[in-house]
């Protein structure tokens, strides 16, 4: 008499097979969260750039940064277009938080509009962090939620600033200071 040899997969196997692919799976959507804040504040961190060489170019010839605001930025093009709604004064992140272009005094100096900052609301903690230490080098001063994570003078704290930027609600808020 002929024995048949099964041609199948095991239960077993197949409970394999499928762990394997949970788990994969589960892997990708603990680290899709990671890639993707760290992409935007990449990106942020390049519209920063763009926009300090901006102001600093179309500024460049005086002392001082009076009247600068998100209407001028616009209007002098120095803003990129993937941040702008469409309004006159409307500058938003990546992540739909608004940011705000100004001068201030808020120098070294002291001086009335010797400075200008930018200032993003709507920060998510993970993106907080990254966008912060991917830009620090350019200002001079930068504030999370109320507290200077780099002061004038000083150098720039890291661990300081991820703790600043690790607050739950709403998000948070940053103000980049640049002379």
């Amino acid at each position: 008499m002929k024995q048949f040899k099964n041609k199948g997969f095991s239960l077993l196997e197949i409970l394999l097979v499928l762990a394997i692919a949970a788990a994969l799976v589960i892997g990708a959507f603990m680290v899709y969260p990671k890639v993707k804040a760290a992409q935007q504040a990449d990106i942020e961190a390049k519209n920063i750039s763009t926009i300090v060489a901006g102001v600093k170019t179309l500024y460049g010839s005086v002392s001082n940064y009076k009247g600068l605001d998100n209407t001028v930025a616009i209007n002098a093009k120095i803003v990129p277009e993937n941040m702008l709604d469409g309004t006159p004064d409307g500058i938003y992140s990546s992540f739909k938080g608004a940011v705000t272009i100004s001068a201030n005094g808020n120098t070294h100096s002291g001086e009335d509009d010797s400075g200008f900052f930018i200032r993003y609301v709507r920060l998510m903690p993970e993106v907080c962090s990254k966008l912060v230490s991917n830009v620090q080098s350019t200002f001079y001063e930068i504030n999370v939620n109320g507290t200077y994570a780099k002061e004038y003078g000083e150098g720039y704290d890291a661990a300081k600033a991820a703790q600043l930027c690790n607050i739950s609600g709403s998000g948070n808020y940053v103000i980049f200071y640049a002379e």
